[in-house]
């Protein structure tokens, strides 16, 4: 995954969400703000240090940036086989 393309992640940026949200303990994968002007980007691309290759990397950017080292990855919860049966 990562060193690819930096990835277009669906949640947007406001640098003092995680000071101002009424958060009184951490959760597991928060959403972040609804709306921004920024976009959040994660994982680094084949032009960047190896610092940024790894998948805590995050950056921001505004979603109408457009540049050959950005893209997203398309993912889906299939229904498991045994389940399905």
């Amino acid at each position: 995954m990562n060193g690819n393309v930096w990835e277009w992640v669906g949640d947007w940026y406001r640098e003092d969400y995680y000071e101002t949200s009424a958060m009184s303990e951490p959760i597991e994968n928060p959403l972040g703000p609804t709306t921004g002007q920024f976009i959040i980007l994660r994982g680094g691309s084949y032009k960047d240090e190896a610092f940024f290759l790894r998948s805590a990397s995050r950056y921001w950017y505004p979603p109408t940036l457009k540049n050959h080292n950005l893209g997203f990855r398309c993912a889906s919860n299939l229904p498991d086989k045994e389940s399905s049966q």
